[in-house]
């Protein structure tokens, strides 16, 4: 494992501590405050690393990356100089490694292309962070129609057990996200 994924793999080891501790207290409100961060962290990261991703196996600087990107993205438009892709969006950073011509290609897509838990991590993180009706509806729908739960609060998600596979919603994400950085590099 390079870097990248070593740093994911610490910081996720740190995010297991704190799920831990959550599932573990009695206190209502420390519990909702650690899982509101851990998911919030969870995303953060994971948008990050699949930066990290694109541009280690770009080769180029974080400055020269951006800059080809912000050309080839969209050649018609003037794009602006704090632009990036969605890079937590598998089809984002797999189209930036694509415009970028990287060499293992075929890898990372491979990898990023299998990730499929992230839109869930995106859902409850934004029903915590905007707490607006339009984001509480997306995640409503998510966890009825793919985790069976109604009126779950956000920050609780993780801490349910995901019923198609019988281990915690977290216990989940994470495993996708690892096993995805692992195959990336």
């Amino acid at each position: 494992m390079n870097r990248p994924a070593l740093r994911f793999d610490a910081v996720l080891n740190r995010l297991d501590a704190l799920f831990l501790e959550a599932s573990a207290t009695g206190e209502v409100t420390r519990s909702e405050i650690i899982l509101s961060y851990l998911v919030i962290k969870l995303h953060d990261q994971w948008n990050f690393r699949s930066r990290q991703i694109v541009q280690a196996s770009s080769g180029q600087s974080e400055k020269k990356m951006m800059n080809i990107l912000r050309h080839k993205w969209s050649p018609k438009k003037n794009i602006a100089a704090d632009w990036e892709p969605d890079w937590h969006i598998p089809n984002c950073a797999i189209c930036a490694a694509k415009l970028l011509n990287i060499p293992n290609f075929s890898q990372l897509q491979d990898a990023l292309g299998a990730v499929t838990y992230i839109e869930d991590i995106r859902r409850t993180r934004n029903a915590i962070v905007h707490n607006v009706p339009g984001a509480f509806t997306k995640f409503r729908s998510m966890t009825l129609s793919k985790y069976f739960l109604s009126n779950i609060e956000p920050c609780f998600l993780p801490l349910e057990i995901n019923p198609h596979t019988g281990r915690s919603i977290y216990g989940d994400w994470c495993a996708d996200l690892r096993a995805a950085l692992q195959i990336a590099l």
